[in-house]
């Protein structure tokens, strides 16, 4: 969730009128005109939505507060993901750094008439490694918990209902052997 490239209007009661569009680029608050634009899920646990038919998103600026209702269980509009380049591609990665995550380019086919994109993700954030493209959520985990130093695991990758699996060697550790020289 958050308020990045929020489109907004503000009506006042003197008939002025203020639109744009939020540049904040994570959060979920804004500063707009010295009033704080916020959003929030009307129903949720933690970083768990409850998939409801009345759930909304819940603006509030100022006083003001206006929920936007969502639908959830719609067909997805992507067809497929590709990622086509990531940093552990040829080298694999050691256990103690796979738990930061990757640089990525995906390739993204649509299947509503939209012209195929190209992804490319620098910054995951929280806990749950989450980044973000044209609003959605790109959510990644690793498909066993346990990662096995020299084998093979996957990462799957969520998009707007899609899934794609990134097949990653997870290195042996190449400390030999460690020593106290002073203490």
């Amino acid at each position: 969730m958050r308020l990045k490239e929020t489109g907004y209007r503000i009506s006042y009661a003197n008939g002025w009128e203020t639109t744009g569009v939020t540049e904040n680029k994570y959060g979920t608050s804004v500063s707009l005109d010295g009033r704080t634009l916020s959003v929030k899920w009307k129903y949720a646990s933690g970083n768990y939505v409850e998939e409801r038919e009345d759930n909304a998103l819940v603006y509030t600026y100022g006083e003001k507060v206006v929920e936007v209702p969502v639908r959830f269980g719609l067909p997805s509009p992507v067809e497929s993901m590709t990622v086509t380049e990531h940093s552990w591609k040829d080298n694999g990665v050691y256990e103690y750094k796979a738990y930061g995550m990757t640089e990525m380019t995906i390739d993204i086919r649509f299947n509503d008439g939209r012209e195929d994109e190209t992804a490319r993700v620098e910054e995951w954030f929280g806990p749950n490694k989450i980044a973000y493209y044209n609003g959605y959520a790109l959510q990644t985990k690793w498909k066993e918990e346990e990662l096995r130093p020299g084998e093979e695991n996957i990462i799957i990758l969520s998009y707007m209902g899609k899934t794609a699996e990134i097949p990653i060697m997870v290195l042996e550790n190449p400390v030999e052997s460690m020593q106290i020289l002073q203490l």
